[in-house]
């Protein structure tokens, strides 16, 4: 997985990045903050592949909590 950072939904910081526990599930970390979410890989490839990712990624965080 590349490793490329994103813009956190909680503390608006690009330190969240991506990890991938096993081969069905992806975490979202932030560095600066303790920000987590989990979800499919496959939302994330959805996610990461369109356009707007981190409107999506926030979009997807409030719906998470």
């Amino acid at each position: 997985m590349k490793e490329v950072m994103y813009q956190c939904p909680k503390c608006g910081k690009d330190e969240l990045h991506a990890e991938e526990p096993d081969e069905y599930e992806i975490w979202l970390k932030c560095r600066s903050c303790d920000f987590f979410m989990g979800m499919s890989k496959d939302d994330w490839h959805r996610m990461e592949n369109s356009p707007n990712v981190n409107h999506k990624i926030k979009k997807h965080a409030e719906d998470y909590t």
